[in-house]
């Protein structure tokens, strides 16, 4: 699922050739937060309104920045506020707030006119015979504990 084309998240769609050379040429472990993450694990909305009236330079900063994307949800239902891009700092630093993950073997599409950008996942072992690493996709995070990092990171 994309957030600006059906299919991809508009970090992989804005440069798929980066994504590729990542996925293709990467030594280290790689975790991918996608944008269903981010779908399955909204902030609550009484959070977000916590975080935007911090009267701080961050919570100010904060507000700010996401003010346009409110508009968003007027079109889609949401539980909360998704918080999208903080996902992949959280997962980095604060990897218990992961509730789900699992291992997959994926490629980038590099053409397509719905599907450029997207990730495709080998489902099973024949599927993307000519990929042989396996990447970490973090699916859903603990909504407690991410509410709790991004309030205290604005304070």
């Amino acid at each position: 699922r994309g957030n600006v084309l059906p299919g991809s998240e508009f970090n992989f769609k804005t440069d798929p050739e980066a994504v590729h050379v990542v996925l293709t040429r990467a030594e280290c472990p790689i975790t991918i937060v996608p944008w269903e993450a981010a779908v399955k694990s909204p902030i609550p909305w009484h959070v977000y309104q916590t975080m935007t009236k911090q009267d701080t330079v961050k919570g100010r900063f904060f507000a700010a920045i996401t003010r346009h994307n409110l508009r968003y949800y007027e079109k889609v239902e949401s539980d909360g506020y998704e918080v999208g891009d903080a996902l992949a700092v959280v997962a980095a630093l604060a990897p218990d707030a992961v509730v789900h993950e699992y291992e997959r073997r994926v490629a980038v599409e590099l053409s397509g006119l719905h599907t450029r950008g997207q990730l495709v996942q080998a489902w099973t072992e024949d599927m993307l015979p000519e990929v042989h690493s396996k990447v970490r996709i973090a699916a859903r995070f603990d909504k407690e504990l991410l509410s709790e990092l991004l309030i205290r990171m604005l304070i």
